[in-house]
Protein backbone atom coordinates (compact mmCIF):
# COMPACT_ATOMS: atom_id res chain seq x y z
CA UNK A 1 0.00 0.00 0.00
CA UNK A 2 1.52 3.63 -1.13
CA UNK A 3 2.20 5.29 1.96
CA UNK A 4 0.65 9.30 1.55
CA UNK A 5 2.51 12.04 3.94
CA UNK A 6 -0.13 14.63 5.13
CA UNK A 7 2.35 17.79 5.53
CA UNK A 8 1.89 20.66 3.44
CA UNK A 9 3.29 20.85 0.10
CA UNK A 10 5.81 23.72 1.45
CA UNK A 11 8.21 21.07 2.63
CA UNK A 12 7.54 18.45 -0.11
CA UNK A 13 10.04 19.47 -1.59
CA UNK A 14 12.21 16.27 -1.42
CA UNK A 15 13.52 14.52 -4.89
CA UNK A 16 10.75 13.25 -6.92
CA UNK A 17 10.48 10.09 -9.22
CA UNK A 18 11.01 10.84 -12.90
CA UNK A 19 9.12 9.13 -15.31
CA UNK A 20 9.95 8.64 -18.71
CA UNK A 21 8.16 11.11 -20.82
CA UNK A 22 4.77 10.32 -22.03
CA UNK A 23 1.55 12.79 -23.48
CA UNK A 24 -1.73 12.20 -21.53
CA UNK A 25 -3.27 10.36 -24.41
CA UNK A 26 -0.15 8.06 -24.80
CA UNK A 27 -1.23 6.51 -21.32
CA UNK A 28 -1.49 3.16 -21.51
CA UNK A 29 -4.77 2.81 -18.84
CA UNK A 30 -6.83 0.03 -17.54
CA UNK A 31 -10.64 -0.32 -18.28
CA UNK A 32 -11.45 0.25 -14.45
CA UNK A 33 -9.58 3.71 -14.67
CA UNK A 34 -11.32 4.38 -17.53
CA UNK A 35 -14.25 4.10 -16.01
CA UNK A 36 -13.36 6.11 -13.38
CA UNK A 37 -12.36 9.51 -15.75
CA UNK A 38 -15.73 8.95 -17.41
CA UNK A 39 -17.01 9.07 -13.68
CA UNK A 40 -15.07 12.13 -13.30
CA UNK A 41 -16.27 13.47 -16.66
CA UNK A 42 -19.65 13.18 -15.81
CA UNK A 43 -19.27 15.31 -12.81
CA UNK A 44 -19.44 12.85 -10.28
CA UNK A 45 -16.36 14.19 -8.10
CA UNK A 46 -16.81 12.61 -5.12
CA UNK A 47 -17.07 9.11 -6.21
CA UNK A 48 -14.07 10.00 -8.56
CA UNK A 49 -12.33 11.28 -5.82
CA UNK A 50 -12.81 8.23 -3.47
CA UNK A 51 -11.68 5.52 -6.15
CA UNK A 52 -8.91 7.77 -7.48
CA UNK A 53 -7.64 8.01 -4.52
CA UNK A 54 -7.41 4.06 -3.68
CA UNK A 55 -5.69 3.68 -7.09
CA UNK A 56 -3.24 6.14 -6.24
CA UNK A 57 -2.24 4.51 -3.08
CA UNK A 58 -2.93 0.43 -4.02
CA UNK A 59 -2.46 0.51 -7.87
CA UNK A 60 0.87 -1.24 -9.02
CA UNK A 61 0.60 0.00 -12.92
CA UNK A 62 2.63 3.15 -13.60
CA UNK A 63 0.15 4.85 -16.01
CA UNK A 64 -3.00 4.21 -13.40
CA UNK A 65 -0.87 6.06 -10.75
CA UNK A 66 -0.30 8.92 -12.94
CA UNK A 67 -3.22 9.65 -13.86
CA UNK A 68 -4.83 9.09 -10.71
CA UNK A 69 -2.64 11.55 -9.05
CA UNK A 70 -3.69 14.44 -10.92
CA UNK A 71 -7.42 13.23 -11.20
CA UNK A 72 -7.79 13.03 -7.26
CA UNK A 73 -6.54 16.81 -7.23
CA UNK A 74 -8.79 17.82 -10.00
CA UNK A 75 -11.93 15.94 -8.03
CA UNK A 76 -11.31 17.64 -4.71
CA UNK A 77 -10.77 21.36 -6.66
CA UNK A 78 -13.59 20.48 -7.90
CA UNK A 79 -15.45 19.30 -4.93
CA UNK A 80 -14.40 22.00 -3.32
CA UNK A 81 -11.67 21.17 -0.81
CA UNK A 82 -9.20 23.22 -2.86
CA UNK A 83 -6.15 22.73 0.19
CA UNK A 84 -6.18 18.88 0.16
CA UNK A 85 -6.13 19.19 -4.28
CA UNK A 86 -2.48 21.56 -3.74
CA UNK A 87 -0.86 18.47 -2.14
CA UNK A 88 -1.23 16.13 -5.57
CA UNK A 89 -1.01 19.29 -7.90
CA UNK A 90 2.08 20.41 -6.36
CA UNK A 91 3.72 16.66 -6.23
CA UNK A 92 3.18 16.35 -10.10
CA UNK A 93 4.67 20.38 -10.41
CA UNK A 94 7.84 18.46 -8.42
CA UNK A 95 7.90 15.65 -10.63
CA UNK A 96 9.14 18.21 -13.87
CA UNK A 97 7.45 18.18 -17.38
CA UNK A 98 7.95 14.51 -17.81
CA UNK A 99 4.91 14.04 -15.58
CA UNK A 100 1.59 13.85 -18.40
CA UNK A 101 -0.50 15.99 -16.57
CA UNK A 102 2.31 18.89 -15.44
CA UNK A 103 0.79 21.62 -17.41
CA UNK A 104 -2.67 20.84 -16.11
CA UNK A 105 -1.16 20.63 -12.44
CA UNK A 106 0.67 23.87 -12.67
CA UNK A 107 -2.80 25.39 -13.89
CA UNK A 108 -4.86 23.23 -10.78
CA UNK A 109 -2.29 25.49 -8.44
CA UNK A 110 -2.94 28.66 -10.35
CA UNK A 111 -6.53 28.42 -9.97
CA UNK A 112 -6.29 26.98 -6.16
CA UNK A 113 -3.82 30.32 -5.45
CA UNK A 114 -6.46 32.46 -6.72
CA UNK A 115 -9.11 30.83 -4.51
CA UNK A 116 -7.32 30.48 -1.45
CA UNK A 117 -5.82 33.94 -2.20
CA UNK A 118 -2.59 32.30 -1.22
CA UNK A 119 0.23 34.46 -2.16
CA UNK A 120 2.74 32.62 -0.09
CA UNK A 121 2.68 28.73 -0.15
CA UNK A 122 1.91 28.16 -3.83
CA UNK A 123 3.75 31.09 -5.25
CA UNK A 124 7.08 29.71 -3.62
CA UNK A 125 5.74 26.30 -4.82
CA UNK A 126 5.89 27.80 -8.47
CA UNK A 127 8.91 29.53 -7.66
CA UNK A 128 11.28 26.56 -7.03
CA UNK A 129 9.92 24.44 -9.53
CA UNK A 130 9.29 27.39 -12.51
CA UNK A 131 9.97 25.06 -16.10
CA UNK A 132 10.48 26.43 -19.31
CA UNK A 133 7.60 24.53 -20.28
CA UNK A 134 4.85 27.34 -18.15
CA UNK A 135 5.37 28.61 -21.70
CA UNK A 136 2.42 26.18 -22.68
CA UNK A 137 0.34 27.24 -20.73
CA UNK A 138 -3.32 29.32 -21.63
CA UNK A 139 -2.03 33.37 -21.34
CA UNK A 140 -3.99 34.07 -18.47
CA UNK A 141 -2.78 31.23 -16.59
CA UNK A 142 1.23 32.51 -17.31
CA UNK A 143 0.20 35.70 -16.53
CA UNK A 144 -0.95 35.06 -13.12
CA UNK A 145 1.65 32.60 -12.29
CA UNK A 146 4.29 35.33 -13.12
CA UNK A 147 2.38 37.85 -11.17
CA UNK A 148 2.47 35.72 -8.29
CA UNK A 149 6.27 34.86 -8.61
CA UNK A 150 7.33 38.65 -9.12
CA UNK A 151 5.28 39.81 -5.95
CA UNK A 152 6.63 36.69 -3.77
CA UNK A 153 10.18 38.12 -5.29
CA UNK A 154 9.45 41.51 -4.34
CA UNK A 155 8.31 40.68 -0.60
CA UNK A 156 11.59 38.97 -0.45
CA UNK A 157 13.50 42.39 -1.47
CA UNK A 158 14.51 40.54 -4.79
CA UNK A 159 13.39 43.14 -6.87
CA UNK A 160 15.61 42.95 -10.20
CA UNK A 161 14.35 39.09 -10.03
CA UNK A 162 10.31 40.41 -9.43
CA UNK A 163 10.86 42.70 -12.23
CA UNK A 164 12.01 39.71 -14.81
CA UNK A 165 8.68 38.30 -13.70
CA UNK A 166 6.48 41.22 -14.36
CA UNK A 167 8.08 42.35 -17.91
CA UNK A 168 6.62 39.56 -19.37
CA UNK A 169 3.15 39.37 -18.60
CA UNK A 170 0.99 40.49 -21.20
CA UNK A 171 -0.96 44.27 -21.63
CA UNK A 172 -4.18 42.95 -21.62
CA UNK A 173 -4.12 41.35 -18.67
CA UNK A 174 -4.99 42.95 -15.12
CA UNK A 175 -1.92 41.72 -13.33
CA UNK A 176 -0.09 43.94 -16.14
CA UNK A 177 -0.83 46.85 -14.30
CA UNK A 178 -0.84 45.16 -11.12
CA UNK A 179 2.62 44.42 -11.40
CA UNK A 180 3.60 47.92 -13.25
CA UNK A 181 2.47 49.77 -9.47
CA UNK A 182 5.16 47.16 -7.88
CA UNK A 183 7.84 48.53 -10.52
CA UNK A 184 6.85 51.90 -9.51
CA UNK A 185 7.43 50.58 -5.57
CA UNK A 186 10.50 50.17 -5.90
CA UNK A 187 11.34 53.16 -8.21
CA UNK A 188 9.77 54.57 -4.63
CA UNK A 189 12.36 53.07 -2.77
CA UNK A 190 15.25 54.10 -4.73
CA UNK A 191 14.02 57.40 -4.79
CA UNK A 192 13.84 57.32 -8.40
CA UNK A 193 10.27 59.47 -7.97
CA UNK A 194 10.34 60.83 -11.40
CA UNK A 195 10.49 57.50 -13.08
CA UNK A 196 8.15 55.98 -10.61
CA UNK A 197 5.60 58.48 -11.48
CA UNK A 198 6.18 57.50 -15.40
CA UNK A 199 4.48 54.10 -14.21
CA UNK A 200 2.05 55.32 -11.80
CA UNK A 201 1.14 57.40 -15.03
CA UNK A 202 0.32 54.83 -17.04
CA UNK A 203 -2.12 53.14 -14.57
CA UNK A 204 -3.54 55.98 -13.94
CA UNK A 205 -4.20 57.28 -17.95
CA UNK A 206 -5.19 53.63 -18.87
CA UNK A 207 -7.68 52.43 -16.41
CA UNK A 208 -11.29 54.14 -16.42
CA UNK A 209 -12.98 55.55 -13.46
CA UNK A 210 -16.29 53.33 -13.98
CA UNK A 211 -16.43 49.75 -13.73
CA UNK A 212 -17.30 48.07 -17.02
CA UNK A 213 -15.33 50.63 -19.71
CA UNK A 214 -12.38 48.87 -21.38
CA UNK A 215 -8.72 49.63 -20.42
CA UNK A 216 -6.72 51.93 -22.56
CA UNK A 217 -5.95 49.72 -25.76
CA UNK A 218 -7.00 46.29 -24.72
CA UNK A 219 -10.45 44.35 -24.27
CA UNK A 220 -10.21 44.16 -20.72
CA UNK A 221 -13.23 45.46 -18.32
CA UNK A 222 -12.50 47.41 -15.45
CA UNK A 223 -13.30 45.79 -12.42
CA UNK A 224 -13.02 46.77 -8.61
CA UNK A 225 -9.66 45.31 -8.53
CA UNK A 226 -8.39 47.67 -11.40
CA UNK A 227 -9.97 50.25 -9.69
CA UNK A 228 -8.28 49.81 -6.66
CA UNK A 229 -4.73 49.92 -8.44
CA UNK A 230 -6.29 53.29 -10.05
CA UNK A 231 -6.31 54.42 -6.74
CA UNK A 232 -3.10 53.60 -5.62
CA UNK A 233 -0.87 54.50 -8.71
CA UNK A 234 -3.23 57.97 -7.91
CA UNK A 235 -1.69 58.11 -4.13
CA UNK A 236 1.35 57.24 -5.41
CA UNK A 237 1.88 60.48 -7.60
CA UNK A 238 0.16 62.46 -4.51
CA UNK A 239 3.03 61.38 -2.33
CA UNK A 240 5.56 61.59 -4.88
CA UNK A 241 4.48 65.09 -5.88
CA UNK A 242 4.67 65.98 -2.32
CA UNK A 243 8.22 64.58 -1.90
CA UNK A 244 8.92 66.82 -4.59
CA UNK A 245 7.53 69.78 -3.26
CA UNK A 246 4.97 70.22 -5.94
CA UNK A 247 2.08 70.41 -3.10
CA UNK A 248 -0.09 71.72 -5.56
CA UNK A 249 -0.07 69.01 -7.58
CA UNK A 250 -0.13 67.07 -4.46
CA UNK A 251 -3.31 68.06 -3.47
CA UNK A 252 -5.08 67.37 -6.58
CA UNK A 253 -4.53 63.80 -6.90
CA UNK A 254 -5.32 63.25 -3.15
CA UNK A 255 -8.81 65.18 -4.26
CA UNK A 256 -9.23 62.68 -6.76
CA UNK A 257 -9.98 59.59 -4.55
CA UNK A 258 -13.46 59.07 -4.51
CA UNK A 259 -15.19 59.44 -0.48
CA UNK A 260 -15.49 56.38 1.34
CA UNK A 261 -13.39 54.68 -1.24
CA UNK A 262 -10.26 52.41 0.42
CA UNK A 263 -7.94 54.74 0.08
CA UNK A 264 -10.05 57.72 1.34
CA UNK A 265 -9.51 58.29 4.79
CA UNK A 266 -5.35 58.32 4.01
CA UNK A 267 -6.19 60.80 0.91
CA UNK A 268 -7.87 63.24 3.50
CA UNK A 269 -5.02 62.90 5.87
CA UNK A 270 -1.80 63.01 4.15
CA UNK A 271 -4.10 66.01 1.60
CA UNK A 272 -4.22 67.74 5.03
CA UNK A 273 -0.09 67.69 5.79
CA UNK A 274 -0.28 68.91 1.80
CA UNK A 275 -2.86 71.64 2.65
CA UNK A 276 -0.72 72.61 5.82
CA UNK A 277 2.32 72.96 3.20
CA UNK A 278 0.35 75.13 1.03
CA UNK A 279 -0.51 77.16 4.22
CA UNK A 280 -4.13 76.57 3.49
CA UNK A 281 -4.48 75.94 7.00
CA UNK A 282 -8.27 76.23 6.92
CA UNK A 283 -8.36 72.83 4.81
CA UNK A 284 -5.67 71.10 6.66
CA UNK A 285 -7.81 71.72 10.12
CA UNK A 286 -10.76 70.35 7.61
CA UNK A 287 -9.13 67.09 7.06
CA UNK A 288 -8.74 66.45 10.91
CA UNK A 289 -12.44 67.83 11.78
CA UNK A 290 -13.18 64.62 8.95
CA UNK A 291 -11.26 62.05 10.47
CA UNK A 292 -12.26 62.64 13.78
CA UNK A 293 -15.62 62.56 13.38
CA UNK A 294 -17.87 59.73 14.66
CA UNK A 295 -17.33 56.79 12.82
CA UNK A 296 -13.91 57.39 11.68
CA UNK A 297 -12.60 58.66 15.22
CA UNK A 298 -12.56 55.22 16.37
CA UNK A 299 -9.98 54.46 13.93
CA UNK A 300 -6.12 54.39 14.54
CA UNK A 301 -4.56 57.75 13.11
CA UNK A 302 -2.84 59.68 16.11
CA UNK A 303 -1.04 61.90 13.25
CA UNK A 304 -4.34 63.17 13.00
CA UNK A 305 -3.60 64.78 16.46
CA UNK A 306 -0.25 65.97 15.53
CA UNK A 307 -1.52 67.48 12.35
CA UNK A 308 -4.33 69.76 14.06
CA UNK A 309 -1.69 70.69 17.01
CA UNK A 310 0.67 71.89 14.46
CA UNK A 311 -1.35 73.75 12.13
CA UNK A 312 -2.62 75.23 15.69
CA UNK A 313 0.98 76.17 16.63
CA UNK A 314 1.85 77.48 13.42
CA UNK A 315 -0.88 80.45 13.62
CA UNK A 316 -0.15 81.08 17.69
CA UNK A 317 -3.29 79.32 18.90
CA UNK A 318 -1.89 77.52 21.84
CA UNK A 319 -4.76 77.06 23.63
CA UNK A 320 -6.06 74.54 20.62
CA UNK A 321 -2.90 73.41 20.18
CA UNK A 322 -2.56 71.79 23.88
CA UNK A 323 -6.67 71.01 23.84
CA UNK A 324 -5.40 68.67 20.71
CA UNK A 325 -2.39 67.25 22.96
CA UNK A 326 -4.51 66.86 25.28
CA UNK A 327 -6.90 64.61 23.45
CA UNK A 328 -4.05 62.51 21.69
CA UNK A 329 -2.24 62.06 25.22
CA UNK A 330 -5.80 60.63 26.91
CA UNK A 331 -6.17 58.07 23.53
CA UNK A 332 -2.59 57.45 23.13
CA UNK A 333 -0.13 58.03 25.95
CA UNK A 334 -0.66 54.34 28.07
CA UNK A 335 -0.72 52.37 24.35
CA UNK A 336 2.77 51.98 24.08
CA UNK A 337 3.12 50.72 27.92
CA UNK A 338 0.27 47.96 27.49
CA UNK A 339 1.78 46.74 24.44
CA UNK A 340 5.52 46.71 25.56
CA UNK A 341 4.88 43.52 28.21
CA UNK A 342 2.92 41.97 24.91
CA UNK A 343 5.31 41.77 22.47
CA UNK A 344 8.83 41.68 24.72
CA UNK A 345 7.46 38.55 26.31
CA UNK A 346 9.25 35.92 24.28
CA UNK A 347 7.53 33.06 26.12
CA UNK A 348 4.28 34.29 23.61
CA UNK A 349 3.98 32.29 20.67
CA UNK A 350 2.92 33.08 17.32
CA UNK A 351 -0.54 30.83 17.95
CA UNK A 352 -1.32 33.31 21.13
CA UNK A 353 -0.65 35.98 18.53
CA UNK A 354 -3.33 34.45 16.22
CA UNK A 355 -5.71 33.57 18.99
CA UNK A 356 -5.40 37.35 20.13
CA UNK A 357 -6.01 39.32 17.35
CA UNK A 358 -8.14 36.60 14.92
CA UNK A 359 -9.99 33.76 17.59
CA UNK A 360 -11.72 36.16 19.52
CA UNK A 361 -14.67 38.15 19.14
CA UNK A 362 -13.84 41.88 18.49
CA UNK A 363 -16.14 42.85 21.14
CA UNK A 364 -14.33 40.56 23.54
CA UNK A 365 -11.02 41.90 25.82
CA UNK A 366 -8.10 40.94 24.56
CA UNK A 367 -4.50 41.88 25.78
CA UNK A 368 -4.28 44.20 22.66
CA UNK A 369 -6.22 47.54 22.68
CA UNK A 370 -9.08 46.90 20.19
CA UNK A 371 -8.35 50.13 18.11
CA UNK A 372 -4.75 48.42 16.98
CA UNK A 373 -6.91 45.05 16.50
CA UNK A 374 -9.34 47.07 14.59
CA UNK A 375 -6.58 48.83 12.40
CA UNK A 376 -4.40 45.40 11.33
CA UNK A 377 -7.81 43.86 11.06
CA UNK A 378 -8.20 45.99 7.59
CA UNK A 379 -4.61 45.52 6.59
CA UNK A 380 -5.13 43.44 2.95
CA UNK A 381 -2.76 41.09 3.60
CA UNK A 382 -3.85 39.91 7.09
CA UNK A 383 -7.18 39.88 5.42
CA UNK A 384 -6.04 37.30 2.67
CA UNK A 385 -4.48 35.18 5.51
CA UNK A 386 -7.20 35.24 7.48
CA UNK A 387 -9.71 34.35 4.09
CA UNK A 388 -7.03 31.01 3.75
CA UNK A 389 -7.19 30.01 7.20
CA UNK A 390 -11.00 30.16 7.25
CA UNK A 391 -11.23 28.46 3.64
CA UNK A 392 -9.69 25.80 5.30
CA UNK A 393 -11.98 25.48 8.05
CA UNK A 394 -15.28 25.36 5.45
CA UNK A 395 -13.29 22.60 3.77
CA UNK A 396 -12.80 20.50 7.18
CA UNK A 397 -16.24 20.73 7.79
CA UNK A 398 -17.05 20.25 4.12
CA UNK A 399 -15.06 17.11 4.49
CA UNK A 400 -17.27 15.84 7.70
CA UNK A 401 -20.46 15.89 5.56
CA UNK A 402 -19.49 13.81 2.83
CA UNK A 403 -20.41 10.55 3.66
CA UNK A 404 -17.80 8.92 1.50
CA UNK A 405 -15.02 11.05 3.20
CA UNK A 406 -16.45 10.46 6.60
CA UNK A 407 -14.58 7.37 7.92
CA UNK A 408 -12.13 6.46 4.50
CA UNK A 409 -8.84 6.90 4.31
CA UNK A 410 -9.23 9.72 1.82
CA UNK A 411 -11.17 11.70 4.37
CA UNK A 412 -8.69 11.09 7.00
CA UNK A 413 -5.78 12.45 4.56
CA UNK A 414 -8.36 15.17 3.84
CA UNK A 415 -8.09 16.44 7.68
CA UNK A 416 -4.91 15.25 8.08
CA UNK A 417 -3.64 18.32 5.40
CA UNK A 418 -5.69 21.09 6.44
CA UNK A 419 -4.91 20.60 9.40
CA UNK A 420 -1.33 20.35 8.58
CA UNK A 421 -1.73 23.44 6.58
CA UNK A 422 -3.36 25.39 9.47
CA UNK A 423 -1.29 24.90 11.66
CA UNK A 424 1.66 26.26 9.59
CA UNK A 425 -0.47 29.21 8.29
CA UNK A 426 -1.44 30.28 12.09
CA UNK A 427 2.03 30.33 13.17
CA UNK A 428 2.82 32.19 10.11
CA UNK A 429 0.01 34.86 10.33
CA UNK A 430 0.96 34.95 14.19
CA UNK A 431 4.50 36.12 13.87
CA UNK A 432 3.30 39.05 11.18
CA UNK A 433 1.19 39.76 13.91
CA UNK A 434 3.66 40.30 16.28
CA UNK A 435 6.06 41.95 14.27
CA UNK A 436 3.48 44.67 13.22
CA UNK A 437 2.35 45.24 17.04
CA UNK A 438 6.54 45.74 17.25
CA UNK A 439 6.07 48.50 14.15
CA UNK A 440 2.87 50.03 16.07
CA UNK A 441 4.50 50.44 19.28
CA UNK A 442 7.67 52.02 17.83
CA UNK A 443 5.96 54.70 16.10
CA UNK A 444 3.52 55.10 19.00
CA UNK A 445 6.54 56.07 20.49
CA UNK A 446 7.92 58.36 17.41
CA UNK A 447 3.92 59.99 17.83
CA UNK A 448 4.28 60.86 20.95
CA UNK A 449 8.34 62.51 21.05
CA UNK A 450 6.53 64.61 18.57
CA UNK A 451 3.51 65.70 20.57
CA UNK A 452 5.96 66.37 23.63
CA UNK A 453 8.17 68.75 21.40
CA UNK A 454 4.65 70.16 19.94
CA UNK A 455 4.48 70.57 23.87
CA UNK A 456 7.36 72.00 24.76
CA UNK A 457 7.48 74.83 22.21
CA UNK A 458 4.04 75.87 22.99
CA UNK A 459 4.81 76.27 26.49
CA UNK A 460 7.71 78.06 25.57
CA UNK A 461 6.12 80.14 23.11
CA UNK A 462 3.35 81.12 25.71
CA UNK A 463 5.83 81.80 28.21
CA UNK A 464 7.77 84.54 25.37
CA UNK A 465 4.19 85.85 24.73
CA UNK A 466 3.57 87.06 28.45
CA UNK A 467 7.35 87.80 29.43
CA UNK A 468 6.60 90.65 26.13
CA UNK A 469 3.15 91.53 27.17
CA UNK A 470 1.51 89.68 24.54
CA UNK A 471 -2.07 90.70 23.54
CA UNK A 472 -3.42 87.41 24.15
CA UNK A 473 -4.49 88.48 27.77
CA UNK A 474 -4.96 91.85 28.90
CA UNK A 475 -5.69 92.95 32.33
CA UNK A 476 -9.26 95.16 33.45
CA UNK A 477 -9.33 97.56 35.99
CA UNK A 478 -10.49 94.76 38.38
CA UNK A 479 -7.38 93.00 38.14
CA UNK A 480 -9.01 89.96 36.49
CA UNK A 481 -7.72 88.49 33.02
CA UNK A 482 -10.20 89.16 30.32
CA UNK A 483 -9.59 86.45 26.99
CA UNK A 484 -9.31 89.34 23.99
CA UNK A 485 -12.29 88.77 21.86
CA UNK A 486 -11.41 87.86 17.80
CA UNK A 487 -13.12 89.28 15.19
CA UNK A 488 -15.33 87.47 13.00
CA UNK A 489 -13.36 86.04 10.48
CA UNK A 490 -15.06 85.93 6.49
CA UNK A 491 -16.08 82.54 5.39
CA UNK A 492 -13.77 80.66 3.28
CA UNK A 493 -13.69 80.72 -0.51
CA UNK A 494 -16.06 78.52 -2.29
CA UNK A 495 -13.89 76.47 -5.56
CA UNK A 496 -16.78 75.05 -7.24
CA UNK A 497 -20.76 76.20 -8.28
CA UNK A 498 -21.36 72.66 -7.03
CA UNK A 499 -21.11 73.54 -3.24
CA UNK A 500 -22.52 75.02 -0.99
CA UNK A 501 -21.29 76.60 2.66
CA UNK A 502 -22.95 75.91 5.92
CA UNK A 503 -21.92 76.24 9.06
CA UNK A 504 -20.93 73.29 11.02
CA UNK A 505 -23.51 73.39 14.05
CA UNK A 506 -22.44 70.52 16.01
CA UNK A 507 -23.96 67.49 14.25
CA UNK A 508 -21.98 65.55 11.74
CA UNK A 509 -23.66 64.72 8.20
CA UNK A 510 -22.18 62.09 5.69
CA UNK A 511 -22.41 64.19 3.00
CA UNK A 512 -20.06 66.75 4.58
CA UNK A 513 -17.40 64.27 5.47
CA UNK A 514 -14.19 65.15 3.57
CA UNK A 515 -15.75 69.10 2.81
CA UNK A 516 -14.99 70.26 6.39
CA UNK A 517 -12.80 73.93 5.77
CA UNK A 518 -11.92 76.04 9.58
CA UNK A 519 -11.49 79.38 9.20
CA UNK A 520 -8.24 80.09 11.36
CA UNK A 521 -7.34 83.82 12.61
CA UNK A 522 -3.39 83.91 13.08
CA UNK A 523 -3.00 85.24 16.38
CA UNK A 524 0.77 85.37 15.88
CA UNK A 525 2.79 88.96 16.78
CA UNK A 526 3.28 90.46 13.19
Amino acid sequence: MKKISYFLVLFLLTTSLVFGQKKEEELKLSASVKKIIDEYNSGNYVSAAYRFFDVYENDTNQANQLAAEYFVGSSLYKIGLYGPSVYFFASILKTGPNHPFFLKAVEGLSDAAAKLRDDLVIPELLLRYYSPEFQKLPKETLNHINYLIGELSFRKGRGAEAEKFFDVISKDSKYYYKGLYIKAILRVRSQKLEEANEFFNEIYSSIPSREGELVKDTRLEVNKELLQVRNLAIMGLARNNYELGFYQESAKYYEMIERFDTEWQDAVFEGGWTYYQLKDYGRAIGATHTLLAPGLKENFFPEVYILRATVYFENCLYDESKATLEEFYARYKEMPDKLKPIISDSSKSPEYFFDMMISTSISEKTDIPQELRRYLLKNPRLQKFIYFILELDKENDLSTRIKEFKDSRIGNFIRGNIRQQRELLVKIVGKWIQIRLVDLHDSLIDFLNQAQLIDFETVNAQRKLLQSGGETQETGQSGKQAVQKKAKLERPKIDSDKVDFWDFDTEYWKDELGYYYYTLRNECKK
